[in-house]
């Protein structure tokens, strides 16, 4: 018993769990639309950073490639010109002129045809400098160990003498093998030295010396700038640890530990508190290495400022956001209190089925159902309240106001009469014109036995009508009657032409201080007849029949509205025909179709 005791009873995480979701479930429904929209903001930014650190990641890496691809082009640019420079040195050592003048020379040291031969080989020297590409080579020094010429003086003037001794040295040990000197690169230029050796009889021994330089600077600013994507960038290029040649920043740098450091294909360095983003490389077959610095500050700074305007977008998004959902749940919820306002409005009262401004039927969400079903079911609640009690009190209460509405006519007639033969005594034609048209009108309108009128009885209540406005609108009213004399005779249903003059009339002038032109013709074509008022001042709205008859428009003037038209129309002949309302340009238009002979036939049996 204490066992089942003990396990059926909830545990302290299981107590703490029931009651957050009491407190949740008890909550307003804006309290949870709220948090939970802000645990969603609040996962959006720390999405947010970590995409952050990614691009950030990923733009280093993306750096690296394409600064990588650029120096390894850069290398292989620098690469085929030094081999052209080697190619060079090939062409001059195999010249048969040079051979020649070197071999005399070296076989005849003291002889003074010497200077001859020296003369040949500068000639020969300055045909090969001229036609091969100079592709950074400053110039071209031969000599045979004591004396030289050179393709530009100018050039390697300011070289000294000691120098080209040991380039001279270092080529006779390489035995023809190009060798490439980087030891003055920085001072006087990269240097290409080889030895001459006599090829007549394969003898081989050294008969001169070929010395080129190149201007390794310029060679490797030209060969960055080709390919470079950044702006301001700076190259160093080392050979044994001594750098041969350095530009940008890296100029005035101490850059021994910058090789040192370097142990990864690219990082971060920092010289004289700027970043660089630097990548390392090689230039084969010399096993020289080059590294590329890129300011890394500038080119952050740009990516920050990027950062800072996505922050700043997603900031005012976030807010933006925030905004418009408070407002979306905030209409949300003011239909739910509509809903519980409304529930308990009935409570109080079921006479009282509070509607508000605001269709409910036209939703198809719960929201719409929910008010939809509720309204059914009060609807239902109301018809049976009436069904006991409430029918018949309001069946006496219907009497009663009907009682107190009855007019006689002929007291109205009699007294407009009267107004009228005082205002012919008076001489006042136009009091007296309006009063009698104002009893045309009556007399028409209070005469509801009648069906249907013939289509100059019509005409006779439209003239009337006409006359008052006309009276009270003078000349801002300009209507125009166009109908075949013909048929005048042919029947329509009662007061079907007035209702549409009046209805221009209230539209087309009454909002309007122009002049308001009003056109009525009657036609019959192929067995309709066609009644037309157009009017200038207004147009139909599009849906306006269905305005009507959701009761959401009121029909103006003596209550015979332009859905009562339709409606009786329809009634006497059929769907097919009625009232349709449409716009020509500037015009409103309403049409009225009947069938003529059924109106015909209908006249005829009457005359009968």
């Amino acid at each position: 018993m204490n066992e089942h005791t003990k396990q059926s009873s909830p545990t302290r995480y299981q107590l703490i769990g029931t009651s957050i979701k009491r407190f949740i479930n008890n909550m307003p429904l804006i309290a949870k639309f709220t948090y939970i929209f802000t645990a969603s903001f609040l996962l959006l930014i720390v999405a947010f950073t970590l995409c952050i650190f990614i691009v950030t990641k990923t733009s280093n890496q993306m750096l690296y490639k394409s600064t990588a691809a650029s120096l390894s082009h850069s290398a292989t640019l620098i690469k085929t010109e030094l081999k052209n420079a080697e190619d060079l040195s090939f062409q001059l050592l195999s010249s048969e002129v040079l051979q020649k003048n070197f071999s005399y020379i070296k076989d005849h040291p003291n002889t003074s045809v010497s200077r001859h031969y020296y003369t040949e080989a500068y000639q020969e020297l300055i045909k090969y400098s001229t036609s091969f590409p100079k592709n950074h080579i400053q110039y071209v020094y031969l000599s045979n160990g004591s004396y030289g010429v050179t393709s530009d003086t100018l050039a390697s003037y300011g070289v000294p003498a000691d120098i080209y001794d040991t380039l001279c040295k270092k080529a006779e040990i390489a035995e023809g093998k190009p060798v490439w000197v980087p030891d003055y690169a920085e001072q006087h230029g990269l240097f290409l030295c080889r030895s001459i050796r006599r090829i007549k009889n394969t003898k081989l021994d050294t008969i001169g010396f070929i010395i080129i330089c190149m201007d390794i600077e310029q060679m490797s600013i030209d060969a960055t700038q080709i390919d470079s994507e950044y702006e301001n960038s700076s190259y160093l290029i080392m050979a044994d640890g001594l750098p041969i040649c350095r530009t940008g920043d890296l100029k005035n740098q101490n850059i021994s530990y910058l090789m040192d450091s370097f142990s990864e294909s690219y990082k971060i360095v920092k010289l004289q508190e700027k970043s660089y983003f630097s990548v390392r490389g090689t230039i084969s077959p010399y096993g020289w290495d080059y590294i590329s610095l890129i300011p890394y500050d500038s080119m952050m700074s740009q990516f920050y400022t990027a950062i800072q305007f996505m922050i700043f977008i997603l900031l005012f998004m976030l807010a933006a956001v925030f905004i418009l959902s408070k407002r979306m749940i905030s209409s949300i919820i003011h239909h739910f209190d509509n809903l519980i306002f409304k529930i308990k409005t009935f409570q109080v009262d079921e006479q009282n089925l509070l509607q508000f401004n605001y269709d409910y039927s036209l939703r198809k969400d719960e929201i719409g159902q929910l008010h939809q079903q509720f309204d059914l079911m009060a609807t239902r609640i109301q018809k049976l309240v009436k069904d006991n009690y409430l029918n018949e009190l309001l069946k006496k209460e219907a009497q009663l106001k009907a009682l107190e509405t009855q007019i006689n006519p002929h007291f109205l007639y009699n007294t407009l009469e009267s107004i009228n033969w005082r205002a012919k005594t008076l001489g006042d034609n136009i009091i007296s014109s309006m009063v009698k048209s104002l009893g045309t009108l009556l007399r028409s309108t209070l005469n509801r036995k009648a069906k249907t009128f013939t289509i100059s009885q019509e005409l006779e209540l439209v003239n009337a009508y006409i006359t008052i406005q006309k009276i009270r609108f003078e000349s801002r009213l300009q209507f125009t009657a166009m109908i075949d004399e013909g048929l005048n005779h042919l029947e329509i249903p009662f007061l079907c032409i007035q209702p549409l003059i009046e209805n221009a009339i209230r539209y087309g002038l009454e909002e309007n201080t122009d002049v308001c032109y009003i056109y009525l013709s009657v036609q019959q074509s192929d067995g309709l007849l066609s009644i037309t008022v157009k009017n200038t001042g207004s147009i139909f709205e599009d849906d306006i029949m269905q305005q009507l008859e959701n009761d959401t428009l009121t029909p103006y003037g003596f209550g015979i509205g332009l859905l009562n038209i339709d409606k009786r129309i329809k009634l006497m002949f059929g769907n097919e025909y009625g009232l349709f309302l449409s716009n020509d340009d500037d015009l409103a238009v309403a049409t009225i179709l009947i069938p003529a002979r059924c109106v015909q036939k209908k006249r005829m049996s009457n005359a009968d």
